[in-house]
């Protein structure tokens, strides 16, 4: 079952850890029973820090259609409206297929890509 699993993978193991997140601090005490495995592992709990004010957050993060509702969306999560901002950009400011193109045969040409780095980066992909 998946807390035998997770017990086996990420918590039997000396120097192993899992690291959960939810919104809801209620779950820790679910999380703790349903993961409970005897040890004497104990449980932290860090918040994530959150927006505070919308209209300043619209400056941080230049955004200037971030409003409430985006934010709350968000959960009020810094790290998740900057991710939202950069998707809002990617929408505007996509490279034109010509442009892709030139800049894989630079990377091509100057051996920025080799066989060695794509496997490398397969097999991170693969692996994790």
């Amino acid at each position: 079952d998946l807390a035998f699993f997770l017990r086996r993978n990420f918590l039997s193991m000396e120097d192993q850890y899992l690291v959960f997140s939810s919104r809801i601090v209620s779950t820790v005490g679910q999380v703790s029973s349903y993961m409970d495995s005897g040890g004497s592992r104990p449980i932290y709990i860090h918040e994530l820090p959150l927006i505070r004010n919308v209209k300043n957050a619209t400056k941080i993060f230049q955004w200037p259609e971030l409003n409430a509702g985006k934010a709350l969306f968000y959960g009020l999560v810094p790290a998740l409206i900057h991710i939202a901002r950069l998707e809002e950009l990617r929408k505007t400011q996509h490279l034109s297929f010509q442009k892709v193109e030139e800049a894989i045969d630079v990377c091509v040409k100057d051996c920025l890509v080799t066989d060695k780095s794509v496997r490398y980066l397969l097999a991170n992909f693969v692996d994790g």
